[in-house]
């Protein structure tokens, strides 16, 4: 993990960086599952949502670089990479191969953010734009979810009413 920012005096963006090691949404999160297929619990939906907001919500707040952080960014550019190496039947997790779904399996990864006081909200008055990404690694253990706030030099009130969403797909089969 590792974090940075820069001077809130400066002329800068501001940025946090974490690499959140081993941590991949469960199954249960996958967009492709169908709210009314075989085996859609939404009681095991709600809980993976809930361990994940949790995990993203304490390894930010145990990173030294978030602790400097005094209060929320405002507005934000929040950068998700979900990093897998293969799909390993059996281990509950989800490994998506496009932006979208990763988007989608994350959203309980930005209640995250805000739980540990990062963002203000995740409304487009407060995250002017999200951007998703998914990349093969080469090992298990470079495995996780790589997040990036930055925050942006715009003033609230010039935001035009619309959100914003960006994603790109990164499959590199090494």
């Amino acid at each position: 993990m590792g974090a940075a920012r820069r001077d809130a005096n400066s002329e800068t963006m501001k940025t946090i960086s974490v690499f959140i090691p081993g941590l991949l949404p469960s199954k249960w999160l996958s967009p492709n599952r169908g709210e009314r297929q075989a085996g859609r619990v939404p009681l095991a939906i709600s809980n993976a949502k809930r361990v994940l907001r949790a995990d993203v919500c304490i390894a930010m707040l145990a990173d030294e670089g978030v602790k400097a952080v005094s209060e929320p960014f405002d507005p934000v550019h929040v950068v998700l990479v979900l990093r897998w190496h293969k799909r390993i039947h059996g281990d509950n997790k989800y490994r998506p191969e496009d932006a979208g779904n990763a988007i989608y399996a994350l959203k309980a990864a930005i209640d995250g953010l805000i739980d540990a006081r990062i963002i203000i909200d995740d409304g487009m008055r407060h995250v002017s734009l999200l951007t998703g990404r998914v990349e093969r690694c080469e090992t298990k253990e470079q495995e996780g979810l790589q997040i990036t706030v930055i925050e942006d030099n715009i003033d609230n009130q010039s935001n035009s009413g619309t959100d914003s969403i960006s994603s790109t797909s990164s499959i590199n089969n090494h």
